[in-house]
């Protein structure tokens, strides 16, 4: 009498009962299938451990982390993460029978998780670069970037809105109306799509930060081989994740979602192990950058901190920028350089633009002027800085003492403590 056996079909990802020889049926049989349920629990718990961990990790980003929009942000990709993990986790059967409005929930999210996960590195990166609050900006993605979500999300509305039986008359649709069949299609495709977007948008965004130039043996940062492995992990994860959503196998996509969870919690344990790991990988990278820039630098050959002494003994000592006309090709021609060296001085050297480097100087000198001459009028001490025009002079002088005009002017009026004034111009010295 024939025996089964166990075999593994690629295609479909089933595992099957079949015929096979006696001997080789006994001794395979029990315990491959002991095995696999033992890997789907593992991996069960693996992908509900992991979305436990995301929630509590978004909670934490609003409710113990002073609120910033880049917070937010994680907030809304950690939420996802937690849905995702509950979701695949527990599988169909389970969220069907006692969470039937959670089940599919992250669908129409694949295609704003892309945007976001840009929108967050590069929001990390940029506050990374200063501690000035004023110059955090950070924008939630464009109404261009939003339009698949809100497409996927208003095919998935009625979807959502049903109840167990509503959801499963459609999952299993083979014998239904054939307008039920192809609405689960679409359902599933918006899934398969979605996938390929959340796939393109983290190359996409790893690209545009340039994180695989990093990606050589003689870095400075520990533990770089992590960074090295989990592209890596990711890419065989996504591999073999996005064919088995085609397939209809609870165990198997349990299997690719723990696969996800090892990488998620990868990267948590990352930072753990090395604090402070992906700051140093961005200066890193900043400073790879750097050197390339210098290796094509049109100041090669030139003593740059001979350049900078010359250029502030022109600004302090002589005052050039009191001339309304001062331009970039003058001020390079005073220094003995071409505008270009001079240019490439100002924004990789200096890191200022030409137009605010002269700015500085000018409000600098129109503070000291306001103090010093409180009854003169504002105009008149503007064009004496090198301002041509009033709203010029306002914006900028606002925007780099932090007060106005008139503000400065009445605190010059005012019979306060000299030594309290003193401070506030070394404090404007400072900023400019």
């Amino acid at each position: 009498m024939p025996y089964p056996y166990f075999c593994f079909d690629f295609f479909t990802g089933w595992i099957r009962l079949g015929l096979w020889p006696q001997f080789i049926c006994a001794q395979t049989a029990k315990p491959m299938a002991d095995f696999l349920n033992t890997l789907d629990r593992i991996c069960m718990g693996l992908a509900l451990f992991t979305g436990a961990f995301s929630g509590l990790q978004a909670v934490g980003l609003l409710l113990v982390r002073p609120f910033k929009p880049v917070n937010g942000i994680g907030f809304l990709l950690l939420t996802w993460l937690a849905v995702i993990m509950v979701n695949l986790g527990l599988g169909r059967e389970l969220i069907l029978q006692h969470l039937p409005y959670l089940y599919a929930l992250h669908a129409p999210f694949y295609y704003l998780v892309g945007p976001l996960l840009s929108s967050y590195l590069l929001g990390l990166l940029k506050e990374q670069e200063s501690d000035n609050e004023e110059e955090f900006d950070l924008f939630f993605p464009g109404l261009a970037a939003l339009i698949p979500f809100f497409l996927a999300a208003a095919v998935y509305i009625p979807f959502f809105l049903m109840g167990e039986e509503g959801k499963r008359a459609v999952l299993f649709s083979s014998d239904q109306d054939p307008w039920v069949q192809a609405y689960d299609q679409v359902l599933k495709w918006i899934v398969y799509v979605g996938l390929g977007h959340v796939i393109y948008s983290m190359v996409r965004t790893l690209l545009r930060i340039n994180v695989f130039a990093l990606l050589h043996a003689d870095s400075p940062v520990p533990g770089l081989w992590h960074l090295r492995a989990l592209p890596v992990w990711f890419a065989f994860i996504n591999a073999v994740a996005v064919p088995i959503q085609f397939f209809d196998t609870e165990p198997l996509k349990r299997l690719g979602i723990a696969g996800v969870a090892v990488g998620v919690l990868w990267l948590y344990l990352l930072d753990f192990r090395y604090p402070g790991f992906f700051r140093r990988v961005d200066r890193a990278i900043r400073l790879r950058q750097n050197l390339e820039k210098y290796r094509r630098s049109s100041l090669q050959g030139q003593d740059v901190h001979q350049l900078e002494d010359r250029l502030q003994r022109l600004m302090e000592e002589d005052r050039v920028y009191v001339d309304e006309d001062l331009s970039l090709d003058r001020l390079a021609d005073l220094i003995g350089v071409s505008s270009g060296q001079l240019s490439e001085l100002l924004n990789n050297v200096m890191g200022v633009d030409f137009r605010s480097y002269v700015n500085r100087f000018r409000v600098q000198e129109a503070y000291n002027m306001l103090m010093e001459e409180p009854n003169r009028k504002v105009e008149s001490i503007a064009e004496a800085v090198g301002f041509n025009s009033r709203a010029s002079f306002y914006r900028n002088f606002r925007l780099i003492t932090g007060k106005t005009a008139a503000t400065v002017r009445a605190e010059a009026r005012s019979p306060g403590d000299a030594t309290s004034k003193s401070e506030d111009r070394e404090s404007v010295a400072d900023s400019c």
